[in-house]
């Protein structure tokens, strides 16, 4: 388990914000073989809701992350607001992963180890 302080500093850093909204005092890592079951529990969910713009879109792709990993108890995962370079605002989940990184997921995709330099954060919840 991890303080709400700890987590507080990793996300802040990794995410280069200062705007770290947090929910619980004490967080538990998740773990390679748990983020496996998440990501693919999210992508069956979101495929049941068909995409529409400013409705059904990235937001509601990263609650519904946050909704599959809160099913197993995991309370590592959070949603990222802000900039997606050259595409506008956007919504992604961030993971706090049991090795000790900080981990973005394209909550629509599952496609994990993008880039954090195509994505400008402007807060993190978790």
């Amino acid at each position: 388990m991890m303080t709400w302080l700890k987590v507080y500093f990793k996300l802040a850093w990794a995410c280069k914000t200062p705007l770290v909204l947090l929910a619980d005092k004490r967080y538990k890592p998740v773990t390679e073989q748990q983020l496996a079951l998440i990501i693919p529990a999210a992508k069956r969910a979101w495929k049941k809701i068909a995409y529409q713009v400013n409705f059904h879109d990235c937001d509601d792709s990263a609650d519904i992350f946050k909704a599959e990993a809160s099913k197993k108890a995991e309370n590592g995962v959070g949603r990222v607001y802000g900039l997606w370079s050259g595409r506008g605002l956007h919504y992604w989940s961030v993971v706090i992963k049991d090795n000790g990184k900080v981990e973005m997921i394209e909550p629509q995709t599952g496609a994990r180890d993008r880039k954090w330099g195509k994505y400008i954060p402007f807060a993190v919840m978790i």
